[in-house]
C-alpha cells in the first residue's frame, strides 16, 4: 500500500527549504549548542541553497544565529567542486549546476576547522500530470454560503525504482506553510498515483500545486519529523529528526525536482 504522511510543522526557529519557504521546528535539549545546516538542491533549476546556524539553548528565547564564516562546497561524481557564496541574507548559494539524475553529490560544510559531510543522491524527474478541482459548499457555518473547492493531483511513477515525493500548494502567490504530504510509491511502482490536497481554497484564488520529486534523505527527514508529531511527543520534550550530516550536525541536505500547475478557481 502507498504511504501518505500528512505533516504539519510549528514555526519555531528555523527558516528554509524550497526556496526559504518552510518553517522547521527543532526542539533543543539544555546542551552545547550544535550545528544546525539545511540544505536544499533544486535540480531543475540547478541551483543549491544552504543555510548554516548554531541552536540555541532549549530554554532560551533568541533566534538562532546564522554561521557567517562557514566555507561550503559542493562535489559532483565526476570530481568537480564549488564553492557556494554567501549572499547578505546568510544563505549560501550556488547556481548553473550540472547534476545528473542517479548522481551522487557530496556537500562539504566547514565550520571552525570541523567538517560536516552528507551525501545526496539525485531523483529521477518526474512531472506533475493533473490537478483536478471539485466545488463544494459547507452546509453550516459562517462560510456556509462560500464556495471552496477541493484540489486532487495524479502524476505517474517510474517504474523499477523506488521514488518519494512532497507536495506542496500556494494561494496567490504564498505558501501554504501549515501542512503538506510526503508520499512514497510502495505497492505503485510504475503506476498513476492520485493524492489530494488536503487545505481547501476560495472562489477567485489563484493556486499553484507543486510536485517535488526528492531523494530518500529528503523524505526520510521529513517522515521523521512527522513521525515524532503522530506519536504523541510533548513540545517540551526535546526531539529532532535524524539528519545525513556528519559528525552530529542537526538538519539534512535534500536532492529534488520540482513541477508546478496553476489553476486560477
Amino acid at each position: 500500500m502507498m504511504k501518505i504522511f500528512n505533516i504539519i510543522i510549528a514555526s519555531l526557529s528555523i527558516f528554509l527549504v524550497t526556496g526559504c519557504e518552510d518553517i522547521i521546528d527543532l526542539e533543543l535539549d539544555n546542551t552545547t549548542p550544535r550545528i544546525v545546516i539545511e540544505a536544499n538542491l533544486d535540480a531543475t533549476h540547478q541551483q543549491i541553497a544552504v543555510i548554516v546556524s548554531k541552536s540555541n539553548d532549549f530554554y532560551e528565547a533568541a533566534e538562532q544565529v546564522k554561521v557567517m564564516n562557514a566555507v561550503v562546497e559542493l562535489k559532483g561524481e565526476n570530481g568537480e567542486t564549488i564553492s557556494l557564496n554567501r549572499n547578505d541574507s546568510g544563505i549560501y548559494e550556488g547556481m548553473d549546476l550540472s547534476v545528473q539524475q542517479g548522481e551522487e553529490v557530496t556537500l562539504s560544510v566547514d565550520v571552525d576547522g570541523v567538517n560536516y559531510t552528507a551525501i545526496a543522491k539525485m531523483p529521477s524527474e518526474i512531472n506533475l500530470m493533473t490537478v483536478d478541482t471539485m466545488k463544494f459548499n459547507l452546509p453550516f457555518g459562517p462560510a456556509a454560503s462560500e464556495e471552496s473547492f477541493q484540489m486532487t493531483t495524479s502524476w505517474d511513477d517510474v517504474l523499477g525504482e523506488k521514488n518519494y515525493y512532497r507536495l506542496k500548494s500556494y494561494r496567490d502567490d504564498v505558501y501554504d506553510s501549515g501542512n503538506f504530504s510526503v508520499i512514497n510509491d510502495e505497492g505503485l511502482d510504475g503506476n498513476k498515483i492520485t493524492q489530494p490536497i488536503r487545505s481547501r481554497f476560495e472562489k477567485g484564488s489563484k493556486v499553484t500545486i507543486e510536485l517535488l520529486s526528492t531523494d530518500q534523505a529528503y523524505y526520510d527527514y521529513f517522515l521523521d519529523l512527522d513521525g515524532s508529531q503522530s506519536e504523541g511527543l510533548s513540545s517540551s520534550i526535546p526531539y529532532n529528526a535524524k539528519g545525513n550530516f556528519s559528525n552530529n550536525a542537526l538538519g539534512y541536505f535534500g536532492a529534488y525536482y520540482t513541477s508546478a500547475i496553476t489553476i486560477q478557481l
